[in-house]
């Protein structure tokens, strides 16, 4: 099972015992099926069957709630990421052609001068967004999955 690569021990006891519940209660809806086929016509042991029956499926919701909690961590984790990258990429190619003298200004009148500013406040905030993306990562791990 993926129980090992969750990275939240709470998340992975969480998932541990919802599937250990979901065992237990499918080992009662096999013990009621069988003396259901024992005694068909006994309406204690239909009732227990239906009950068994719908303990599993609320089992199965446990689960598969418990699941969804990480797959929604992941996707957020991969759209951060992504986003990440993609501002990497940007900047790299910006350095590439400013290195290389080709960067073009917008203006003919325009100079680097004029932008270096604005660039280095924009490089200030994404190393402060970047620094309270890693931080909060960091500490939090999977905690916030349970807020969701």
């Amino acid at each position: 099972m993926g129980i090992q690569n969750t990275e939240s021990p709470e998340m992975a006891n969480r998932i541990k015992s919802t599937v250990q519940d979901l065992g237990q209660v499918t080992i009662e809806l096999v013990k009621a099926t069988g003396s259901c086929q024992m005694s068909s016509n006994d309406s204690f042991v239909l009732r227990d069957v239906s009950d068994s029956a719908r303990n599993v499926g609320e089992r199965c919701a446990n689960v598969l709630s418990s699941l969804n909690a990480i797959a929604r961590g992941t996707h957020a984790l991969e759209n951060a990421a992504n986003t990440v990258s993609g501002i990497l990429g940007d900047l790299d190619t910006t350095i590439m052609f400013a290195t290389a003298g080709t960067l073009n200004a917008d203006a003919d009148d325009e100079v680097f001068a004029d932008h270096r500013e604005n660039i280095l406040k924009t490089a200030k905030a994404l190393v402060e967004d970047t620094k309270t993306l890693v931080a909060g990562a960091a500490s939090s791990k999977n905690s916030w999955l349970w807020q969701q």
